[in-house]
Formats: C-alpha cells, structure tokens, sequence
C-alpha cells in the first residue's frame, strides 16, 4: 500500500489531502486513484509532478513504488497577476 499525498488542484478534484492505494507501478497507483475519484483527476495527473519517497519521478510508467511507500501528486501551481 502506498500512501498518496494529494496538493493544489490534485486535493481539490480528489476531496482530500491523502488516500491510501496499491499497485507496484506509480502509474497503476494513478490509475487506481483515477478509479477512485473520477477522470477529472487523471486531467490533473497529465501535467503534475511525482515524488515518490524524496525522489521526482520522471517516467511514471517505469518508477516502482513499494509497499509502504509515500508518493506525492503535484500539480503545476501558476501564480497571481
């Protein structure tokens, strides 16, 4: 199980700030979020960032996430005027 960490826009479309999910591949563990909270969050998914453990993630399909594993979703964030 791995414990998702939702900020910005990810927590707003998910309704919360973590949510615990399994899958051995971050990009299954996205999924089983998109699952859970709708298409809207595979939307935000499409332009965020991923760290899992400390780490930035840039291929989600190949980064592993083990049992026990943090991973944080963070949407682009863009400022004020």
């Amino acid at each position: 199980m791995t414990e998702v960490l939702f900020f910005a826009r990810a927590r707003e479309v998910a309704g919360t700030s973590r949510q615990v999910f399994e899958g051995e591949t971050v990009a299954e563990i996205i999924s089983a979020a998109v699952d859970r909270f709708g298409p809207e969050l595979a939307e935000v998914c499409a332009t965020a960032s991923f760290v899992v453990d400390g780490e930035m993630i840039l291929r989600s399909e190949l980064a592993t996430a083990h049992p026990g594993s943090e991973m944080a979703v963070l949407p682009p964030v863009s400022g004020g005027a």
